[in-house]
């Protein structure tokens, strides 16, 4: 062997990945790393790279979501404050439409008789009031009547959702998802190849060995109908953390 070939298989052997999500970090080593190109089974080594990284971004994603979740506040709460928002700016906008006079010496920023300057500043000051108020009415009510864009908006998880692991709902169906693009099945087995692939992904975020049970029921959930589900939810929960498009609606 070349010093240079040997040099290379040193760099495989020592390497390690680390990736820092909010609340929690993936750290792939050298072991892990040549575990999880063995256990997928493909071929071409960028072929793994793309899948650990797929799944490492899903990883992040679940820390992202579990840091929402221990800062976020009930979401009930958070609906009667926005509730009461929407309330008050429905007052304001009647209140000007009734009173304009008297909103107009409100916004004046002055106290004497107003300038010609003064009406014109005022008369912009009015239009974006106006514009705000008309956004902020348009957009409580949008997000009132759809909860899944309600809680996408304050990264809740959906209602369905908010009890469950979003390791089973955001990390998993993404390892399903990679298991079988790499031309493998996705099965139940106890201690097969899937369960010890998840291990491994577990392994490099730090997070507890998947139980069977756990493991038979997020396979079953997947053969009913879980791509097409998951696929929707995972757009969803994509944009939001890495889209800056918390508002978008579903296609």
């Amino acid at each position: 062997m070349s010093g240079r070939e040997a040099r290379k298989r040193h760099i495989r052997r020592t390497r390690t990945d680390r990736v820092e999500g909010r609340g929690g970090v993936v750290r792939w080593s050298a072991a892990g790393i040549e575990d999880f190109r063995y256990t997928l089974g493909v071929s071409h080594a960028c072929e793994a790279e793309l899948a650990r990284e797929k799944i490492t971004q899903s990883l992040c994603l679940h820390f992202h979501m579990n840091d929402a979740r221990r800062k976020a506040t009930n979401a009930r709460l958070v609906k009667n404050e926005l509730e009461q928002a929407l309330r008050s700016a429905i007052i304001l906008r009647q209140f000007y439409a009734h009173r304009a006079p008297l909103t107009n010496y409100l916004m004046t920023k002055t106290d004497r008789y107003a300038t010609l300057e003064d009406i014109r500043a005022l008369n912009d000051d009015v239009k974006s009031f106006k514009s705000t108020l008309a956004q902020i009415i348009a957009k409580a009510k949008l997000i009132l009547d759809d909860d899944l864009l309600f809680r996408q908006v304050l990264s809740f998880p959906p209602s369905e959702q908010a009890s469950r692991s979003s390791v089973a709902v955001l990390v998993w169906p993404t390892v399903f998802e990679v298991w079988e693009a790499a031309g493998r099945h996705v099965a139940k087995t106890p201690q097969g190849p899937l369960h010890r692939f998840l291990k491994l992904v577990h392994a490099a975020a730090r997070l507890p060995e998947p139980s069977a049970r756990t493991m038979r029921d997020a396979v079953d959930a997947w053969k009913s109908g879980g791509r097409e589900e998951w696929a929707r939810r995972a757009e969803i929960q994509r944009r939001m953390v890495y889209g800056n498009g918390i508002m978008m609606r579903e296609p």
